[in-house]
C-alpha cells in the first residue's frame, strides 16, 4: 500500500507462469494499470516502488515511480527474494551460495545500496521490515534447513533502520532468539498489520482419503 493509503501495488500471475506488477487506486476511481512485466515483489518506499525484475540472466533490484517513470536498476547482484525498508534505504536480499541441484543454500544479507555496504545476516531465511519501520522480521523456510521454523521480530534502535548484528552475521537463524530486543512468534508465514502486535499467519493442514482397490 502507498504511504498515503490511496494506491496498492500487487503481483499478477499470468496463464503461463509469468508475473507482472500492477498499480490500482483503492477508491476505484480508475482501472488498474500494469507497471512492469516479468517482475514481482513490489513495495512502496518513499517516492518509488521497489521491485524485483526477472530476466533470463537472473533477478535484479529495481525501483520505479508509481507513474511508470524513472525505472532504474539499483543493485548489480543477482538475487532470489527482496525485502525493502519503508524509506527505501535498505534491502533485505537473498542470494544463492549453493546451486539447487546440489541441495540449495541461500544467504540473507542487508544491503545499504546507495553506500554499497552489505551486512550478512544468516543462511536459509527471508526478512522484511514492518510498515512502521520499527521492526525487522526474519523467518525460516527459504532453503531446506529452517523449513517451518518460527518468526523472529527484532525491535530496531531509534534512528536506525537495521538490527545490531555481528559483522559476519549470525551462524544460524535460531540465534535471533538470544538477542536482547527480539521476540519469537511460533509461526512461519506471517503477515503484519499496522504494527507487529497484530498479524495474520498461515497454518497448513493435510487431509487424505484412503481407498481400497480390488486386485484381479
Amino acid at each position: 500500500m502507498s504511504p498515503n493509503g490511496r494506491e496498492i501495488a500487487f503481483t499478477v500471475l499470468g496463464d503461463h507462469g509469468t508475473r507482472s506488477i500492477w498499480v490500482a487506486p483503492l477508491d476505484r476511481s480508475s482501472s488498474p494499470r500494469m507497471l512492469q512485466t516479468d517482475a514481482d515483489g513490489p513495495r512502496f518506499a518513499s517516492a518509488y516502488i521497489y521491485y524485483l525484475k526477472r530476466t533470463l540472466a537472473g533477478a535484479y533490484v529495481h525501483r520505479i515511480h508509481p507513474d511508470g517513470s524513472g525505472d532504474e536498476q539499483i543493485w548489480d547482484e543477482k538475487i532470489q527474494r527482496l525485502g525493502t525498508s519503508p524509506d527505501g534505504r535498505y534491502l533485505a536480499v537473498i542470494r544463492p551460495i549453493r546451486p539447487i541441484e546440489k541441495g540449495g543454500k541461500w544467504k540473507l544479507e542487508i544491503v545499504d545500496w546507495a553506500r554499497k555496504r552489505v551486512q550478512p545476516v544468516c543462511n536459509d531465511a527471508v526478512a522484511y521490515w514492518s510498515d512502521d519501520g520499527k521492526s525487522f522480521v526474519v523467518s525460516g523456510g527459504y532453503g531446506i534447513v529452517n523449513k517451518n521454523g518460527p518468526t523472529y521480530v527484532i525491535s530496531l534502535p531509534v534512528g536506525s533502520g537495521v538490527p545490531e548484528l555481528p559483522s559476519e552475521g549470525l551462524p544460524d537463524i535460531t540465534q535471533f532468539a538470544s538477542l536482547e530486543h527480539a521476540r519469537t512468534i511460533p509461526e512461519a508465514s506471517i503477515g503484519f498489520g499496522r504494527s507487529p502486535d497484530t498479524y495474520a499467519f498461515v497454518r497448513e493442514t493435510v487431509q487424505r482419503n484412503l481407498y481400497r482397490i480390488p486386485l484381479r
